[in-house]
């Protein structure tokens, strides 16, 4: 089964440093615009630090 990717736009000041569920590390800034692994982009949205973009 393929990975599945989403984009979503960061939300808060500044998200910085965030180690994603593939153990990969990310610096991350408000307003910025990212393809992440589908597990990785949800625990961002979830935790309200990024919105889904269609």
């Amino acid at each position: 089964m393929p990975n599945k990717f989403l984009s979503s736009r960061l939300r808060k000041e500044r998200a910085g440093e965030t180690v994603s569920v593939d153990d990969r590390k990310y610096e991350l800034a408000t307003d910025d615009v990212v393809t992440l692994p589908e597990a990785n982009a949800g625990a961002l949205v979830e935790r309200e630090t990024a919105e889904r973009l269609e």
